[in-house]
């Protein structure tokens, strides 16, 4: 009889996970990251996570790489109703991460233009709004959760909109509008 392989983190005791990173000390690790879509008010939250985690749960059997547990998130208009942003005035922002003592802090850790064509408006709801079309949104401090190698003390984002973004001189958005080609 052959025992298959335990890819599934969430399924694995600390001390599998420790011997299959001993196995292959850098695993390739699927992430299912989906967005909340309720197709219907009737539908079980969560019911739209099942498809990624089983997908990432294929490949992760088929590679050998590990499948971690999904973190659903997004925006659907049943949640209209609980507003998930905090803004923080840039004062605010400041006196906190001055008190934080970590130059680290003041990393760039991301500069990101949204460019989803079916979110025109920004609704107060982070998921949806900083791929916003017309929006950028740049994040400071850790950047070793986004792929970087910066670990900071926090990690902070901030969303504009309809602004002009120049890079190496090229203005890239204006306004707003992109100056680029996406083809």
């Amino acid at each position: 009889m052959t025992t298959r392989r335990k890819f599934q983190w969430a399924r694995m005791s600390w001390k599998e996970i420790e011997m299959a990173s001993q196995e292959n000390p850098q695993p390739v690790v699927f992430f299912p990251n989906r967005r909340h879509r309720v197709a219907r008010a009737a539908d079980p939250v969560g019911t739209d996570i099942v498809q990624a985690q089983h997908c990432c749960d294929q490949v992760a059997e088929a590679t050998g790489g590990l499948s971690l547990p999904g973190i659903p998130f997004g925006y659907s208009p049943q949640f209209n109703a609980f507003h998930g942003t905090i803004t923080l005035s840039p004062a605010t922002v400041t006196a906190i991460v001055s008190k934080l003592s970590d130059a680290a802090v003041y990393n760039i850790a991301q500069l990101a233009i949204g460019l989803n064509p079916a979110v025109l408006i920004l609704t107060g709801v982070w998921a949806q709004d900083h791929g916003a079309f017309g929006t950028v949104h740049i994040g400071i401090g850790t950047s070793a959760n986004l792929g970087g190698v910066t670990k900071a003390a926090a990690h902070f984002d901030g969303m504009m909109n309809r602004p002009t973004l120049r890079l190496d001189g090229q203005v890239v958005l204006e306004n707003g509008h992109l100056n680029i080609s996406l083809t």
